[in-house]
């Protein structure tokens, strides 16, 4: 306040405090401040929340005060504020390091100081699958790392309700038919195993789940089943990033089940698997997401499906003569696309071939060879060379440089196929509108992973990457509902997950709250340097932005504006 002016009371008006918390629920509000009374109006609860977290923004420690004197100050004015995009969301990973539940409630703590509202939990992995599902129990007990390290029911339970308390949905990821290494603990039956030119099994090393049996399928339905039970939201990511097809291109039984179902190429594979899962999930009144692959792998396999499906076909049916090559399981009005690569470090090698037959295995073998010789820390090394998701995959013979995650671009370049459509990505923004061209609803990571960690305000390329700077129309625009930040975990588990996280998400959820107009670099930094002095007075250890120091909540960058 101003001349003497004092706030007593804070007033709260909510037409509707019980609304449901739903996708594209409201979130708009209006604070009048003003002494002695400040005004919150807000449609709902969840306004009301970001209401009162503005409020604290702005409170500004009295350090100078008297005795007697208020211990902060707010200014005079009108707030009217609601979010630009729907869905604002922070990706955790809980299967490369297991992270205590109370890592994760901290982390919702922060996410509610920052205005996002969906908690992306990417639960299993290829190194660990740390859910302990009461209807596959092995899973979790030969594929967790330690039997602490798990997630019962109850844990799942609990942070999903102190979600809904900050107004944050939670939006699960089980990620197949790839990064299921984990499974083959538990269930060797369910994934296909990699085999060498002889077509002898090569100890330790498997594929991607097993398409042709439907025991996969019971599995993946009873997961999908038990967690649609545990988490109410209408959104299930169901993952379907990064299949690499060479262990299923190594098994004569698959092969032979391909050439049955007239299935000639590893992306109509895929295709046919997700046409199963996709279907569950519409089966459970459910959204699937699914990482970008899906739909490039489809739209590879089968363009006449996927310009049936954009012009209104309903999903499921037939698009080239009623032939399974023609099946499309996913559907604009069904499934929502993740769009997550950069599109940079795909390119093939000069003279490359890209075959997608699955019979054309001699390139297959050679790399089984060279894999079959190579120790397995020589693999995982060359994986992560490659700036790969998956840190166990096979690796890839280093024919041609990658700078970019592209795992599959090697392998394309060597002759295999790539189920997902690796070597074809687009730059981000392009194909993020190629996506909601045809019809679908999207959500962006590709500019916002937190895990790429560099020297200096890395935060900057998060906060400028704008996500509608794509060519399009109003309506093209609209179905862009918005992003991610990710935080995968290969190398960040509970001890440095905040300082590592915080406030750099923060920076990715300004850009999916404020209006595109809100670009200025300075102020944000401001803005930045004070909400992170603000998490660490309240106990979290985020990272600092630069140089300063946090004095009751501010930051201060010199001895006079700290004795001010």
């Amino acid at each position: 306040g101003d001349g003497g002016s004092k706030v007593d009371v804070v007033r709260l008006e909510v037409k509707n405090p019980e609304a449901p918390l739903v996708f594209n629920v409201t979130e708009e509000y209006s604070i009048q401040l003003s002494a002695p009374t400040v005004l919150i109006k807000a449609p709902n609860q969840y306004g009301a929340l970001h209401a009162l977290t503005t409020l604290a923004q702005l409170a500004a420690p009295n350090t100078g005060g008297k005795r007697g004197q208020p211990s902060h100050w707010i200014p005079r004015g009108r707030v009217r504020d609601a979010p630009r995009f729907p869905h604002r969301g922070l990706l955790v990973d809980t299967a490369r390091h297991y992270l205590p539940v109370e890592a994760l409630a901290q982390t919702l703590d922060a996410m509610s100081w920052s205005k996002l509202n969906v908690l992306h939990w990417h639960l299993a992995d290829d190194q660990s699958f740390p859910w302990a599902s009461a209807a596959l129990p092995r899973l979790a007990r030969a594929g967790a790392y330690h039997p602490g390290a798990t997630y019962s029911a109850q844990d799942i339970a609990s942070v999903r309700d102190y979600a809904a308390s900050l107004g944050i949905r939670v939006m699960v990821e089980l990620d197949t038919p790839g990064h299921t290494a984990s499974w083959a603990k538990g269930h060797p039956e369910l994934v296909v195993p990699c085999r060498d030119d002889k077509g002898a099994v090569i100890p330790g090393e498997v594929g991607p789940l097993d398409p042709s049996k439907e025991a996969t399928y019971d599995a993946v339905g009873a997961l999908l089943g038990e967690l649609a039970g545990l988490l109410p939201d209408a959104l299930v990511h169901v993952g379907g990033d990064e299949v690499d097809p060479r262990c299923w291109a190594s098994d004569p039984q698959l092969k032979q089940w391909m050439d049955a179902q007239g299935i000639k190429t590893f992306e109509q594979l895929q295709g046919a698997y997700m046409d199963r899962v996709l279907g569950m999930v519409q089966g459970l009144n459910r959204t699937a997401v699914v990482w970008q692959e899906v739909y490039d792998a489809a739209r590879a396999a089968s363009p006449a499906a996927t310009a049936a499906a954009a012009a209104g076909a309903q999903p499921g049916t037939a698009a080239s003569g009623g032939s399974r090559q023609g099946r499309l399981g996913l559907h604009p009005d069904t499934t929502i696309v993740h769009v997550w690569k950069t599109g940079q470090g795909h390119q093939l090698g000069a003279g490359a071939e890209s075959s997608q037959q699955h019979r054309s295995s001699n390139a297959v073998q050679d790399w089984h060879q060279q894999g079959a010789r190579a120790s397995r820390s020589r693999r995982l090394a060359a994986a992560a060379g490659t700036g790969s998701r998956q840190g166990s995959t096979i690796s890839h013979a280093a024919a041609t440089p990658v700078t970019q995650p592209g795992s599959a671009a090697v392998a394309t370049a060597q002759g295999a196929s790539v189920a997902a459509g690796e070597a074809r990505d687009l730059p981000w923004a392009q194909e993020l509108g190629a996506v909601v061209t045809a019809g679908y609803r999207a959500l962006l990571s590709a500019p916002w992973y937190l895990d790429w960690i560099s020297w200096g305000e890395d935060w900057v390329k998060y906060y400028t990457a704008e996500p509608l700077s794509f060519s399009g129309t109003r309506e093209q625009y609209a179905r862009v509902l918005g992003g991610e930040a990710c935080m995968w975990g290969e190398y960040v588990d509970a001890a440095n997950l905040h300082s590592r996280t915080w406030p750099r998400a923060a920076a990715v959820a300004e850009r999916l709250w404020s209006a595109a107009s809100i670009t200025d670099v300075a102020s944000a930094r401001l803005r930045l340097r004070a909400h992170r002095c603000r998490m660490v007075a309240r106990g979290l250890p985020a990272g600092p932005v630069g140089p300063g120091h946090c004095v009751d909540g501010v930051e201060v960058s010199d001895q006079k504006q700290a004795e001010a």
